[in-house]
């Protein structure tokens, strides 16, 4: 029983996380391109985290394994992806200062 509880906390594996990686970046741009097409001007990451979320909870409450499977895929991804954010957003913030102003002067 302690192996099953040691097999579960163990990292996951590489292809795992960059299938999963993969799997929220295809959502985020399958709502990109959703919303493009409607010509809805709504951040695509945000429609994507909202219904992502609500169809876990949705299946979680019809049937909580579905739920907790979905999370299992997509949690190492989400790792992945909260671990290199700031490598994405540091370069735009230390080159901000020097962007011409966005005031009204």
């Amino acid at each position: 029983e302690q192996q099953d509880e040691s097999a579960k906390k163990q990292k996951p594996s590489v292809v795992m996380s960059i299938a999963s990686t993969t799997g929220l970046i295809a959502i985020d741009i399958a709502f990109r391109k959703l919303l493009k097409f409607y010509s809805i001007a709504f951040p695509s990451a945000l429609a994507g985290c909202g219904s992502l979320f609500t169809a876990m909870v949705a299946l979680y409450t019809v049937k909580p394994s579905l739920g907790d499977s979905i999370y299992t895929l997509l949690a190492p991804g989400s790792a992945v992806l909260a671990k290199w954010l700031p490598v994405f957003f540091v370069p735009s913030l230390v080159t901000l200062p020097l962007a011409q102003s966005l005031g009204s002067s």
